[in-house]
């Protein structure tokens, strides 16, 4: 993905486990032109178990990196929120679409809400 105004290189990513369907991860990914490496900016997860460092996911949560975190060389999305948004990968795609920004009509092309569903404006 690129920016609006050509300036910033992304990629997006959607992951799931196919033993444990809650279990799943969307994000976004900067990929920035003048240094190596990506920095996951953020990433919508479903239910999970314990991880280095956080004892247990028992709820749908966002991670996210903050810009004074990359400023000071922490490129990781250590800021954790529990978040009501969505319950499924397909309603944490839809949320994850909406919140990066993607254009409407592209949307519509790649992304289009599961059947059944209605597609908001915003």
């Amino acid at each position: 993905m690129v920016s609006v105004d050509g300036e910033y290189n992304f990629t997006g990513f959607i992951s799931r486990n196919k033993a444990f369907q809650e279990n799943f991860s969307v994000g976004l990914v900067y990929d920035p032109k003048e240094e190596k490496g990506k920095i996951c900016l953020f990433r919508c997860n479903g239910l999970h178990g314990e991880t280095i460092g956080v004892p247990h996911h028992s709820f749908f949560h966002i991670h996210t990196v903050r810009a004074d975190d990359i400023n000071n060389g922490i490129k990781i999305e250590k800021h954790i929120q529990e978040t009501k948004e969505y319950s499924t990968i397909e309603d944490a795609i839809q949320f994850y679409i909406r919140h990066i920004n993607i254009l409407p009509a592209d949307r519509k092309k790649h992304f289009p809400p599961p059947s059944g569903q209605l597609e908001l404006e915003f």
